[in-house]
């Protein structure tokens, strides 16, 4: 009976969770951006469609960049040669893994954006709240001018609300988008979504309390800086 009401409690976490991000942030798909489900005010309804476009502008953006890369191995006697020297984990489906970006504008931080972005995160979340294992991406979202994204990774929908809440409206650090505009968040159907669509290129595992591993070549330095002061460690 203990397990059952365990299991049962999980489920409903899980459930409410869900329900959180989808009250607060865009949902991308592979097909368009749905807007979140809670009191949708102008701002939001204005980013819409310039979401839903640079979406498409940026699917159009890696395509092409493969091709033109495609071509140019082609051009040097080396056909077929683009799709591994270029290959990205984040190319394949991901199901069972649930995604949230948080947004900044990196004009209205200081140079070493990236520290920032990733410290705002390991001062906010608390390593015993968020118990997920789960892997944290970083970058600039191509085809917007000057905003960057935080991206967070996990099978728990639970996890990535308590973030979402951790980054909620009383919160401000340097950079961070209005709170109605403010996140990104795509379903277990495919956790690589949103980082394979906006090329979100640094990435690094996260086992609370923590940084296990920098899973992108020179972001090891990055990280050191961004744990410093904070509950978490980097190993």
């Amino acid at each position: 009976m203990r397990l059952f009401h365990w299991l049962t409690a999980g489920r409903s976490d899980e459930r409410h969770g869900l329900q959180y991000l989808q009250q607060v942030a865009f949902e991308i798909k592979p097909t368009g951006v749905a807007p979140a489900a809670g009191d949708v005010g102008e701002e939001a309804r204005a980013f819409l469609p310039r979401l839903d476009e640079a979406r498409k502008r940026a699917a159009r953006f890696r395509q092409n960049w493969m091709a033109d890369a495609e071509r140019q191995f082609a051009a040097q006697g080396f056909a077929g040669l683009a799709g591994t020297a270029f290959k990205d984990p984040v190319d394949e489906v991901l199901p069972g893994w649930f995604s949230l970006a948080v947004v900044f504008d990196y004009d209205k931080m200081d140079s070493s954006y990236g520290i920032q972005a990733f410290h705002a995160f390991f001062s906010r979340v608390d390593p015993a709240e968020f118990r997920a294992s789960a892997v944290v991406h970083f970058g600039d979202l191509i085809q917007f001018d000057a905003y960057c994204a935080l991206l967070v990774r996990t099978k728990s929908a639970a996890s990535l609300a308590y973030v979402a809440r951790q980054f909620g409206p009383d919160f401000d650090a340097p950079g961070l988008l209005p709170a109605p505009i403010r996140f990104l968040h795509a379903h277990k159907r495919d956790g690589h979504l949103i980082a394979r669509i906006f090329s979100l290129p640094i990435s690094a595992q996260l086992r609370p309390p923590s940084v296990a591993s920098a899973e992108s070549s020179g972001v090891g330095w990055m990280i050191e800086e961004a744990v410093k002061n904070t509950p978490w460690k980097n190993i």
